[in-house]
């Protein structure tokens, strides 16, 4: 063994307990065999906690493969119990996966058939996840590529909770110097043909195989399978070339057809595409989002208020009705003691609601007639806020419209707004790095959402994005608010764009929208920028600071100023000390293109969700 066998040695398992757990390599225990492995399994003894495991026999990359396993610690990745190298056997001891691989689910039609597209979508998430940890999670600078993503490589557990395995093949990589020359080994139908070419296994050859993974759930077809179709057998790779386009829904696996939400197959569709496409492949990061949207959608459904008539919207909206009464007993008949803030809504009240309302802890929006938001944006927040689903936007509880009076109710946010903790120095010393890059994540998601998940050709423009907008639960967890401004339209061309009176806050608001009366997504995206930069500064964009030269900016101004040379002197002190020069890079970097003057030049906001993801890969995830 290498110089890595003295912390192997804890993971010794004597060949004498092996024979017992597995009836000497009896055959009833045996699962399968798997290329020059035999696999059984067997119960060890009290002395390893009598854990139910599997056992792989005379492995090839024994050693390679217990040596990585050995140090891997996450839930989507099949456990390490121990080894034997006794008597020249070679036996690797793993966790057990009790209901067996994935490609076994696809090939027999009754475990097929009882695989719903939801738990499909689980399975795929949990593969992704573990795919991300073997990228990006093992220190600061060693990747592992795979070479070996298949259905084969995917176990499931009681829960069908996805366990990647089979590392013999998988080799460590340094992320500075990811150019590896190694001899080409993968399964044929699932190789990355660039590796196959240039010898170099990359982290987008796992991305290219689990592309065909993606397939594989969608069809219910495995890659290396035969169907039927326009009366000839067919493979999994001709028949995506075949019908990626006009008739797509002949890939979709007919045990699931019916219940199937189109628009989240489009996504998983779409995505699996760009996995095997030749370069430009997608990033884990931004392939988990896409999952995980295809999973909310298929869970909640999408509704698109093109096809929905306002009196179905109304209809709707009665459910969300709160009795006056019910709202005065709550916020204590509107207490001065109760108020927990002041927008440009009107006061905000805490309160608790009745049983009937679960005695919900909620925040009272009360609207002040005398301000500058009245009846319309009452009703555009209620009718677009009351259709979100998302953990990154605030719940909706309710509203009433009674006896002159116009409140909206919202789930509680007891951490309060973003503002408030950059404003005070005693909360904005709590927010450390790890945990603003939290924040911002969770924000930039949130408003990805509204840009891109409301259906196919429905995207929400929020228009006043704001520290002020962004609260923050007793996870401090980022939950965007505050829509009354908001506006809805299409999201079916590039730059989609609306012409209405420029309204938001200043020193947020972007300049060519205030200067044209156009608004776009990417006004949004400009808004946003001034928060990730308050959030590297610690100052609000409309404090003033002064550089040394006698001239006070506000926070754009100085970032414009600094940019190239000299940005690092605007990081708040409190973080400076914590701060990965590599995750800095990274987040200015984005931030700076949300705020370009060249609307071309901002990203989307899935571009920035996987800038701020990029950034804390480099930071780390402790929070």
């Amino acid at each position: 063994m290498s110089s890595s066998g003295v912390h192997l040695e804890k993971f010794l398992i004597p060949l004498e307990e092996i024979h017992s757990a597995t009836k000497y390599f009896g055959y009833d225990n045996m699962l399968q065999i798997e290329g020059f492995s035999e696999i059984y399994t067997g119960q060890l003894s009290e002395r390893w906690q009598n854990r139910v495991a599997s056992f792989k026999r005379l492995r090839l990359g024994f050693y390679n493969e217990v040596e990585m396993m050995s140090t891997f610690n996450h839930k989507n990745i099949i456990r390490f119990i121990g080894y034997c190298d006794e008597d020249n056997e070679l036996i690797m001891v793993s966790e057990y996966a009790i209901n067996g691989s994935l490609d076994q689910h696809l090939q027999d039609p009754n475990k097929r058939r009882s695989l719903t597209w939801a738990q499909r979508l689980k399975i795929c998430l949990g593969v992704a996840t573990g795919l991300n940890y073997l990228h990006s999670g093992l220190g600061e600078h060693n990747i592992i590529v795979h070479r070996d993503i298949k259905s084969a490589s995917i176990l499931l557990d009681d829960n069908l909770e996805a366990k990647i395995c089979s590392f013999g093949l998988s080799i460590c990589v340094d992320r500075n110097q990811p150019q590896v020359y190694q001899g080409v080994a993968h399964t044929t139908v699932y190789m990355d043909p660039n590796y196959n070419y240039s010898s170099m296994p990359r982290v987008e050859s796992d991305v290219y195989s689990f592309g065909w993974v993606l397939f594989e759930i969608l069809s219910g077809m495995l890659a290396y399978g035969r169907r039927t179709g326009d009366n000839k057998r067919q493979s999994l790779s001709m028949l995506v070339q075949l019908y990626f386009g006009n008739k797509v829904d002949n890939l979709i696996d007919p045990y699931m057809r019916d219940h199937i939400n189109m628009h989240s197959f489009h996504i998983i569709k779409d995505i699996a595409g760009q996995c095997i496409r030749q370069k430009d492949r997608p990033s884990i990061n931004m392939i988990i989002r896409k999952i995980e949207e295809a999973l909310h959608i298929q869970n909640h459904g999408v509704a698109s208020t093109s096809t929905i008539r306002s009196d179905q919207q109304d209809q709707s909206l009665e459910s969300f009705f709160i009795p006056l009464n019910d709202i005065i007993i709550a916020a204590k008949n509107f207490d001065p003691k109760s108020q927990v803030g002041d927008g440009g809504f009107g006061e905000v009240y805490k309160g608790q609601l009745s049983e009937r309302w679960q005695n919900s802890i909620v925040a009272i929006k009360r609207l002040n007639r005398e301000g500058h938001q009245g009846k319309n944006e009452f009703l555009t927040e209620i009718k677009l806020i009351s259709r979100f689903h998302h953990e990154n936007i605030i719940p909706f509880v309710g509203y009433c419209d009674e006896k002159n009076e116009m409140i909206l109710v919202y789930k509680y946010a007891s951490n309060s707004s973003l503002d408030q903790h950059l404003y005070d120095p005693n909360r904005r010393r709590n927010l450390t790095w790890a945990r603003r890059l939290k924040i911002c994540l969770g924000a930039a998601r949130g408003l990805n959402y509204l840009h891109s998940c409301l259906g196919e050709h429905n995207r929400v423009i929020h228009k006043d994005v704001k520290s002020g907008n962004i609260l923050l639960d007793e996870n401090m967890e980022a939950k965007i608010c505050d829509f009354g401004l908001s506006k809805e339209g299409p999201r079916n061309q590039q730059y989609t764009q609306m012409y209405t009176k420029a309204a938001g806050t200043n020193f947020y608001m972007c300049p060519i929208y205030r200067e044209s009366n156009i608004l776009r997504k990417e006004s949004d995206v400009y808004s946003f920028g001034v928060v990730l930069f308050e959030m590297l500064s610690g100052m609000l964009a409309h404090h003033r600071r002064d550089s040394g030269d006698g001239n006070p900016q506000i926070l754009i101004s100085l970032v414009r100023r600094y940019f190239k040379e000299g940005l690092d002197r605007l990081i708040d002190p409190l973080i400076k000390d914590q701060i990965d020069s590599r995750c800095f890079r990274t987040f200015k970097d984005i931030a700076h293109q949300c705020i370009s003057y060249n609307i071309e030049e901002r990203p989307t906001m899935d571009k920035i969700v996987e800038g701020i993801e990029n950034a804390m890969n480099f930071q780390g995830r402790e929070m």
